[in-house]
Parts: C-alpha cells; sequence; structure tokens
C-alpha cells in the first residue's frame, strides 16, 4: 500500500471514532482545502497565460492598426 493509502486508512478509522458534528466540522475543512487548492491552481494557471497577453499587446508596436482609420470610416 502507497504512504497516500495507509494515511487515508488511518484517517477513516479515526473519523470513524468521532461524534458527528466533528465529522461535520471535518468535511467543511476538507471542501475548504480542496477550495482552496483548486484557486491557488486557477492563480497559477493565469499567471501562465500573463506572457500571451504581453505578447498580444507588444503586437500593434511594428505599425499602426488605426493609420487612416477616420478617412474610412467617414469619407
Amino acid at each position: 500500500m502507497a504512504d497516500s493509502d495507509v494515511l487515508r486508512n488511518i484517517l477513516l478509522k479515526e473519523i470513524s471514532q468521532l461524534p458527528e458534528d466533528y465529522i461535520q466540522e471535518i468535511l467543511d475543512f476538507t471542501e475548504f482545502i480542496i477550495e482552496k487548492k483548486k484557486k491557488q491552481q486557477e492563480g497559477k494557471n493565469m499567471k501562465s497565460n500573463t506572457h500571451l497577453w504581453h505578447e498580444f499587446i507588444g503586437g500593434s508596436e511594428h505599425g499602426s492598426l488605426a493609420q487612416d482609420i477616420d478617412k474610412e470610416l467617414y469619407e
């Protein structure tokens, strides 16, 4: 059995000995940890995509995208 499996079994054994109100607290805490982990992962994903925005923003440095736009729109 892997270490995590051993720990899960110990945790289940310990939880089974607790009164029900403590079990609810453990469930709440577990859900909190899962949500926290998701938010951390989302933050990492956003940071890893930041370079894409920098590339996009810099994309118009080589020429004017709006050059002569007034002429095109209003004449």
